[in-house]
């Protein structure tokens, strides 16, 4: 299995940043095209990034403000059962975000980094 981990400080609140991983506004803003779901343990999000690519995951992990993660259950074949992660650690108002997707049954055209999260949020 290989995994894509990434480790960058965004100068904004815990809370703030964690909104961006966990509300489906917050996933439209630097990933999805639309988004649903609710963070909460078991529930499902859909992740719509176009025609070909409506796609499903399960909320695996949820700590408000700490710790999100999604299971992906419908997706193109080599994102099945990978799941995606971020643990977040606050200190004096600049957030460090663990991002980690996990899983992947080897590296990929996928590995490729595109856009970044932290360009989103505001101080």
């Amino acid at each position: 299995m290989a995994d894509i981990l990434h480790t960058f400080p965004i100068p904004a609140s815990r809370d703030r940043v964690f909104a961006m991983f966990a509300t489906p506004a917050g996933l439209d803003a630097w990933w999805t095209a639309r988004a649903t779901g609710r963070a909460a343990l078991g529930e499902t999000y859909e992740l719509w990034f176009g025609p070909e690519y409506d796609w499903r995951a399960r909320v695996t992990a949820c700590e408000p403000e700490a710790l999100f993660e999604l299971t992906f259950t419908e997706a193109m074949p080599d994102w099945l059962g990978t799941r995606v992660r971020a643990e977040l650690s606050e200190v004096d108002g600049v957030t460090t975000v663990r991002f980690a997707h996990l899983g992947w049954p080897e590296a990929s055209e996928h590995f490729a980094s595109r856009r970044s999260a932290g360009r989103c949020i505001s101080a």
